[in-house]
C-alpha cells in the first residue's frame, strides 16, 4: 500500500474524547466517521449500521432545546471536523504550503481544529463552518530545507500569528514544527 494510500486509511478513523460531539444534545466520547454528505455520525467507518447523527457539543442542554426548535438554527453550517491539508509533490518543490485551523471565538482555552482547503473554501458560507463562531488562521508552513531552519521558521510564524491576534494555546497546540518536513 502506497503511503498516500496509508494516509488516507488513517484520517478515516476519528474518535472524539469529549466535548466536541453530541447525540441529541447529549455529549458523545468515542468512534465517529464523515458520512458522504460530511455529516458525522457514530462508528468507526461509513458502512456502520445503526450510525447515529451527531451534533455539535452542547455545554447546556437548554441550548440544545433552544437550537431544535428555531427556524434558523446551527445546522445550517456544518460542524467543525479536523481535515488535514496534507501537501502536494508541487508543495514541496516550492518548499511551503498553507495549512489552516479554526477555533471558537470568546473561548478562554480554545480547541483548534486543522481543516483541509475544501473546508477552508465553504468556510462562512452555508454547509461551511461559521464564521460568526470560528476564527481561521492560514499558517504558511515550511516542509523543505535544513531541519533546524524549518522548526525555527514554523515556531516563529506560529508565535508571530499567536501574539499578534491574542491567540492562548496556539503554540501547545501545534506540537511538531517540523511536521510534513523532507
Amino acid at each position: 500500500m502506497s503511503s498516500i494510500a496509508n494516509i488516507k486509511k488513517s484520517m478515516e478513523y476519528l474518535y472524539t474524547k469529549g466535548k466536541e460531539l453530541s447525540i441529541n444534545g447529549i455529549e458523545y466520547i468515542g468512534e465517529y466517521h464523515i458520512d458522504s454528505n460530511r455529516q458525522p455520525r457514530t462508528g468507526p467507518t461509513r458502512d456502520a449500521t445503526g450510525a447515529q447523527l451527531l451534533s455539535k457539543y452542547y455545554t447546556n442542554p437548554e441550548i440544545y432545546n433552544y437550537d431544535k426548535i428555531t427556524k434558523e438554527n446551527v445546522t445550517m453550517y456544518g460542524g467543525v471536523f479536523d481535515k488535514i491539508n496534507l501537501p502536494t509533490d508541487k508543495d514541496y518543490e516550492k518548499g511551503e504550503f498553507n495549512r489552516y485551523f479554526v477555533y471558537k471565538v470568546n473561548e478562554p482555552n480554545p480547541i483548534f481544529h486543522e481543516i483541509d482547503l475544501l473546508e477552508f473554501g465553504i468556510y462562512g458560507s452555508e454547509g461551511g463552518i461559521d464564521s460568526v463562531l470560528y476564527n481561521v488562521i492560514i499558517f504558511p508552513w515550511i516542509i523543505k530545507g535544513d531541519s533546524e531552519y524549518v522548526v525555527n521558521t514554523n515556531y516563529s510564524t506560529a508565535y508571530n500569528i499567536a501574539t499578534r491576534n491574542h491567540i492562548p494555546g496556539l503554540i501547545d497546540a501545534i506540537s511538531n514544527f517540523a511536521k510534513y518536513h523532507k
